[in-house]
């Protein structure tokens, strides 16, 4: 209620409101059956909330951060997709058209690959563009939990637990969620140097380039 009043009951924030209730509401049924889930999952925890607060926050529409609100929503996508992965065989009895469902488990799993590049590429894009600074680089030390995730989902799930593995039947999205924590953990960091370095030193890249 607070940030409807605070931008003036403004049609862009109702729309947000509107469509994250709808979401929130239907996700289990009818989207989560229609296989189109797992895209309102990145929309809602990428480009919708962050440019969401950003709009609430300054009254200005942006698509640049509607841009950089992408990468965090594909990490998060990810996360989901690799779940329904998991879940594919009792989801498809079940007649539950998850989106590995609707385009097998196999697409799917290529779908999570080039989603989990997409995320270092527009960030890049961002750098490269001058809208974050090249301190925004940091998320590529998360790079061995990327090449991890993109590796495993080279083959379809184990039919049985791996030795030793302690989250049975959970698998590709386990390593997808050790990617999110670390690529949004270095994202957070990245956020706050950039942050600091503008307000307490001001002029400090355009010294360096």
């Amino acid at each position: 209620m607070y940030a409807l009043y605070h931008t003036g009951f403004n049609t862009t924030t109702l729309g947000l409101f509107i469509f994250g209730a709808i979401v929130l509401l239907a996700y289990t049924y009818p989207f989560k059956y229609w296989g189109i889930g797992e895209f309102l999952i990145f929309l809602i925890w990428g480009p919708i909330l962050i440019s969401g607060v950003y709009f609430v926050l300054t009254g200005n529409w942006d698509w640049n951060v509607v841009l950089a609100g992408v990468p965090f929503g594909l990490s998060v996508g990810t996360i989901n997709v690799a779940k329904h992965i998991d879940k594919h065989d009792p989801d498809k009895a079940k007649g539950v058209g998850t989106f590995p469902v609707r385009v097998g488990e196999a697409n799917a799993r290529r779908v999570n690959q080039v989603a989990v590049v997409l995320i270092y590429l527009v960030t890049l894009y961002l750098v490269l563009d001058g809208y974050f600074t090249p301190v925004m680089l940091l998320i590529f030390l998360a790079y061995k939990e990327a090449l991890m995730l993109i590796g495993v989902m080279n083959k379809p799930k184990p039919t049985e637990a791996p030795e030793g593995w302690p989250a049975w039947p959970v698998w590709f999205s386990g390593f997808a969620f050790q990617h999110n924590r670390k690529f949004g953990g270095y994202l957070i960091l990245g956020l706050v140097l950039e942050l600091l370095i503008a307000k307490f030193l001001p002029g400090f890249w355009t010294g360096l380039f």
